[in-house]
């Protein structure tokens, strides 16, 4: 039997100390938590959420933080209820997912997943022989690294909605009466000339009729600071930007409002060439566009357009064209010039139908599965203390 000494049970503790030390480091600096929130989670103060009466584990929830951050990173700082948004979404189908795999019989081993790391390190390990010994890393090293970086319950879970998704996304039933819905509607088309604005392109469009006298500033000026006592008023050169820009923001509202209300003015009988010179924007044409794409009509510059409401709907009809609007699409206007509805024939092959019926099937399964999820996390009362989020 082997025996250990002093020694080597003060070295084990201290290896484990070092770990421990390394892995609150690593949630320290990867983190967008504060350093308060999260020495107050690893001492067991606070918690992120629960499910099922579980906490939700922190090496969980730092990894899915850091997945929605790096998602979102190319649009530079966005607002925290969108992150917020992603990490209650993904955390939610880390959690929930899994559970409903077990109800199903569908579960992962973490035996099985660490295996399969391992065996992810040991090739890596042999594509690194070339390099000199002291650069290279031992299988030990690397597999510690590994896991660090990508927990192991993080990857069970992973495999887990891997196994459900596979197995619920599978011929998933679809009734011939949606395939010939749907491909009757791919048979409608139809062109389209679209005005389509943000108030944020409105304001880019009446900026440069805005001008702001040297005059006017310095008259707004002494009017404002002339109600003032005397110990409050301040000199003209730390206030003059102040009083142009707000000035130029006066002067932009009042012609927004302007456009707005001749927009307001137009009766059934207006043309879409009246709207696109109250706005100042062009219309974009679009031609053959289907009707099962009215949800995402592709425009210039990679957008896409959402005309799906009813209003547009029933403006469809052969042989007959429409103005439709105002259509609010997210944050943009659009008024839409209907033309040339018609219905095709298009010659119908079994590649085509085959297509159909696997879009439709993973359509539906996957909003089974959502419906499901949600059902689940209701009623295994799932919870998330999120906290404001400071992006770099």
């Amino acid at each position: 039997m082997e025996k250990f000494t002093l020694s080597d049970s003060i070295k084990k503790l201290g290896a484990g100390l070092i770990i421990v030390i390394l892995i609150v480091m690593l949630a320290i600096t990867f983190s967008s938590q504060s350093i308060d929130e999260i020495t107050g989670i690893i001492a067991g103060k606070k918690t992120l959420g629960s499910y099922r009466g579980k906490e939700i584990n922190s090496q969980v929830y730092f990894v899915i933080e850091q997945y929605c951050q790096g998602m979102y990173a190319q649009f530079g700082k966005v607002p925290d209820f969108i992150l917020h948004s992603c990490m209650t979404e993904q955390l939610k189908q880390v959690y929930v997912i899994p559970e409903i795999g077990k109800e199903l019989g569908l579960t992962v081993s973490k035996q099985s997943v660490e295996n399969a790391v391992y065996e992810q390190i040991k090739q890596a390990y042999k594509q690194s022989q070339g390099r000199d010994e002291d650069d290279r890393l031992s299988i030990k090293e690397m597999y510690r690294r590994e896991v660090a970086y990508n927990p192991i319950e993080v990857r069970v879970r992973m495999a887990s909605i891997s196994e459900v998704v596979n197995a619920l996304g599978k011929d998933f039933p679809v009734p011939q009466t949606v395939v010939k819905s749907m491909q009757s509607s791919d048979n409608i088309v139809f062109d389209l000339n679209l005005v389509r604005f943000s108030s944020s392109e409105l304001n880019k469009l009446v900026d440069p009729s805005i001008t702001i006298s040297e005059e006017e500033v310095k008259s707004t000026y002494e009017k404002e600071q002339s109600v003032l006592a005397e110990k409050d008023r301040k000199p003209f050169e730390s206030q003059a930007e102040f009083v142009r820009n707000r000035l130029k923001n006066e002067k932009r509202q009042a012609l927004i409002a302007e456009v707005k209300k001749k927009l307001s003015l137009f009766t059934k009988d207006y043309k879409l060439d009246e709207v696109s010179k109250a706005v100042g924007v062009k219309p974009v044409p679009i031609k053959e566009v289907k009707l099962t794409s009215i949800t995402n009509i592709k425009l210039p510059e990679n957008q896409t357009a959402d005309l799906s409401g009813s209003d547009f709907l029933l403006s469809l009809t052969p042989g007959k064209d429409a103005l439709v609007g105002p259509i609010q699409d997210g944050e943009f206007t659009v008024y839409a010039e209907v033309k040339n509805v018609k219905i095709i024939t298009p010659k119908e092959t079994a590649n085509k139908k085959d297509n159909l019926l696997e879009e439709l099937s993973m359509s539906i399964s996957g909003f089974f599965l959502q419906e499901i999820m949600n059902s689940e996390a209701k009623r295994g009362k799932f919870t998330l203390n999120l906290q404001a989020t400071s992006q770099q």
